[in-house]
């Protein structure tokens, strides 16, 4: 079946029947595909990463509704700001963003990295490439 086509995703409660990734090399630092300090990754590097959770996972993506399972925060982007301060302190807590496409969660990476933040993941495609990976995501 082809995935879905971009736009609303449309997905219902599933338990995900995927393989799961094998052999990814997973850096200690943000290294793949570096963008101004964060790095993008694919979904089967997250999914990889999720085996041993070591950081937050954040939904930045609005409305609220839809999500990948073990997110711990939904924080999406606005207009006044406000948004970056409801993350931790530390400056070097490990973080993975991802949004529906990828496009909010970029530009909340990269205003994370100006803030002195050290350790910002970011899922590049967002859920639309989780979900046509064959992952699965919850909806709250």
């Amino acid at each position: 079946m082809p995935p879905p086509p971009i736009g609303p995703i449309l997905v219902e409660p599933t338990v995900s029947t995927a393989p799961t990734a094998t052999a990814i090399a997973l850096p200690q630092q943000p290294t793949p595909t570096m963008v101004s300090s964060y790095a993008n990754i694919t979904p089967a590097q997250l999914q990889t990463m999720m085996q041993n959770k070591d950081f937050l996972l954040i939904n930045t993506h609005a409305p609220y509704g839809i999500e990948i399972a073990h997110t711990d925060l939904h924080i999406p982007v606005d207009n006044d700001g406000h948004w970056l301060t409801r993350y931790p302190e530390d400056r070097n807590a490990k973080m993975v963003l991802y949004c529906r496409s990828g496009q909010w969660s970029s530009l909340a990476a990269s205003e994370l990295v100006k803030a002195g933040y050290a350790q910002v993941w970011h899922l590049a495609g967002g859920m639309v490439a989780w979900h046509a990976a064959g992952l699965p995501l919850q909806v709250e």
